[in-house]
């Protein structure tokens, strides 16, 4: 026993002194051979395997997909010197008896050393993300389609996601591996919920369905469902793993549009009529429509000669909700006046056969831009001169202010509450100094709020020469009366001419506009109520000054 101990550390010893300056043997360092190798001749070697791993680029692939990854993108910084001290220490460290059997073991089992390798972790999670936007395939579920009458089964198909942990891991070890420059990403499979037998399945559903017309037996009448309109309303529904079809009710109808007047009738609200000032009310009338729920329960289980049955259809404002809204007499009206035969009267008289008829329920608020909409040609407005930011042009719905000018006098001698308002920048004088409003969209916009126990039904008419807006609903014995206006400055123009080139013009357009003189305004507004208070409100406006203009238009000629 003793002569074995003494052979071990024979050859230890012998061992330590032959290679004193050398790597031990069955040293090994990944991408290099350092085994006996003189520290000097490893030290080179690892610092050429360093500057590949710092230098060359990781490819990455999963099945026809190839990425590459510089090392710089994720900052790899490779420690030559603690690489070179850890192969070199490799063996001639640890327990007494390892080392004495280390010449021994070593050759049976090889020290692996590793590279000492820094990365920034963070910059290459980012980057596998990025990846995994574009390797990422989504599950596709099985369905069914309905085109016409035509069924299409749509097969599924596995979707793909990138295991970004695991992904991390692999190209962090390849990092640290010179020559282990390609990664074979993992991935995983994400089967499809709905499966090719319940795609099938459906399918065959469908066409059965679909296979021919239905009929639909309601107030004596027969209507006949062909399977094209059948088709238009067919729905293909998922839940969990299972399809299911469905009739959409109101595309059915869509589709039986022309067949259900035969047997349905719409309902009517109730109305106001005006004659003579007075207000009559139009009672509402009831309608009826087939019931679809039933007709389609009844279809989707097969059946093709379905009984059908009526239902009564309610107004949304009845007789009762008119009568509730106590409108009986006429609060305030105004006219303005224009010249006739001009492109801005067919926009006055269109904007006003929108605003006609109007309900303002108690509390309601009103906005004079929601009501008149888009001022578009498809909703019959024209071009027409408009001021827009302090500046003359034409646009489409030029002259909507003159019944926003009339309308808001309504509102004033009506008493409600202003909301929001904006006078011309200009004092026009077809119009009452202090008490007018422009408007014109997205903003300015007219708008007031309803703040009287009864409704305000909103009248318009019109001739080649005025414009008279009149709201009917109860005065509550409210009386309003206006005070000025007070002229409290006055800016006068120098007249002289200026010319503007308009790109909003066409190419040859001209208009002349006169010198406006400015002016701060201001008007009361005295409301009398039984039992209250008399108040008085002021309204300040102040119109600019403008010298004379020639504008002429530069744009695209119309």
């Amino acid at each position: 026993m003793a002569a074995t101990v003494l052979v071990v550390l024979a050859v230890t010893a012998t061992e330590r002194l032959a290679y004193r300056d050398r790597v031990l043997p069955g040293v090994r360092l990944a991408g290099v051979k350092v085994s006996g190798q003189r520290h000097t001749q490893a030290q080179a070697a690892i610092a050429a395997a360093a500057a590949r791993l710092e230098r060359d680029p990781i490819v990455a692939r999963t099945g026809p997909t190839s990425l590459t990854l510089a090392p710089a993108v994720v900052s790899v910084e490779v420690d030559e010197v603690a690489t070179s001290r850890a192969v070199e220490g490799a063996g001639r460290q640890g327990n007494v008896l390892g080392q004495l059997l280390g010449p021994v073991l070593r050759r049976l089992r090889p020290v692996e050393t590793r590279w000492m390798v820094r990365y920034d972790r963070a910059a290459l999670t980012r980057v596998v993300d990025r990846w995994a936007g574009r390797l990422d395939r989504r599950t596709l579920d099985g369905t069914v389609r309905i085109q016409g009458t035509l069924v299409v089964p749509v097969n599924p198909r596995p979707g793909r996601t990138l295991d970004r942990a695991g992904a991390v891991s692999a190209i962090a070890a390849a990092l640290s591996r010179p020559g282990a420059r390609a990664v074979d990403l993992p991935t995983r499979q994400l089967p499809p919920r709905i499966g090719p037998d319940e795609v099938a399945r459906v399918a065959g559903e469908a066409r059965s369905l679909l296979a021919g017309p239905v009929t639909v037996t309601g107030q004596g009448r027969r209507l006949l469902l062909e399977p094209v309109a059948l088709g238009s309303a067919v729905r293909v529904r998922a839940a969990g793993a299972r399809l299911s079809l469905g009739l959409e009710e109101e595309r059915l109808r869509v589709a039986l549009r022309g067949k259900l007047r035969e047997v349905e009738r719409r309902a009517r609200d109730a109305r106001f009529r005006v004659a003579a000032g007075k207000i009559t009310i139009i009672p509402s009338v009831a309608g009826q429509q087939l019931d679809l729920r039933p007709v389609t329960a009844a279809i989707l289980r097969g059946e093709r000669t379905i009984d059908g049955s009526l239902q009564a259809v309610e107004p949304e404002r009845d007789t009762d909700w008119a009568r509730s809204l106590g409108i009986r007499e006429r609060v305030s009206t105004f006219t303005t006046r224009h010249k006739p035969g001009q492109p801005r009267v067919l926009n006055i008289h269109r904007a006003a056969d929108l605003l006609r008829g109007r309900v303002v329920e108690p509390g309601g608020r009103f906005s004079l831009n929601q009501v008149i909409g888009p001022r578009t040609p498809a909703r019959g407005f024209v071009r027409a001169p408009v001021i827009a930011d302090g500046e003359f042009s034409e646009d489409y719905g030029g002259g909507v202010s003159q019944l926003a000018t009339t309308t808001f006098n309504a509102i004033f001698f009506g008493g409600y509450k202003f909301l929001a308002y904006q006078p011309h920048s200009y004092y026009i004088r077809r119009y009452p100094m202090g008490r007018e409003a422009t408007v014109s969209l997205p903003a300015p916009d007219l708008a007031f709020v309803n703040d009287s126990r009864s409704g305000i039904l909103i009248d318009t008419s019109y001739t080649d020469t005025a414009i008279t807006v009149t709201f009917y609903g109860s005065r509550e014995g409210r009386t309003v009366r206006a005070e000025g206006p007070t002229i409290l400055a006055t800016r006068t123009p120098d007249d002289t001419v200026e010319e503007i080139e308009d790109p909003n013009l066409p190419a040859g357009k001209v208009i002349k506009e006169p010198a406006f003189v400015g002016y701060d305004v201001a008007v009361f507004r005295v409301i009398t109520e039984p039992g209250k208070p008399t108040r008085r409100e002021r309204f300040f406006t102040r119109y600019k000054s403008s010298n004379p203009k020639i504008i002429r238009g530069t744009g695209a000629s119309v």
